[in-house]
């Protein structure tokens, strides 16, 4: 699908996997540089840094509502 894109639009590829990475998370080295050439080709690459921002919204959340905090831990704390 990125490659039949060819210059046609945007497209918008978005990961936390690092590049170098790709080929432990594919299991496949070949695979992974065929994948990543072409995803990377003409690309504009920013890459960010830093804590995540849904970890920092429920930081907030939980610094709000003790209350509500430790009651999604114990939801989702147990194990199944």
């Amino acid at each position: 699908m990125i490659d039949s894109r060819g210059r046609r639009g945007s497209t918008a590829l978005v990961t936390n996997i690092d590049f170098k990475d790709w080929s432990d998370y594919l299991g496949d080295p070949p695979l992974a540089m065929a994948l990543l050439d072409r995803v990377v080709d003409g690309a504009i690459i920013h890459k960010f840094e830093g804590k995540s921002y849904r970890a920092y919204r429920a930081e907030v959340r939980a610094k709000a509502s003790p209350k509500a905090s430790e009651t999604a831990t114990e939801t989702h704390g147990k194990s199944s």
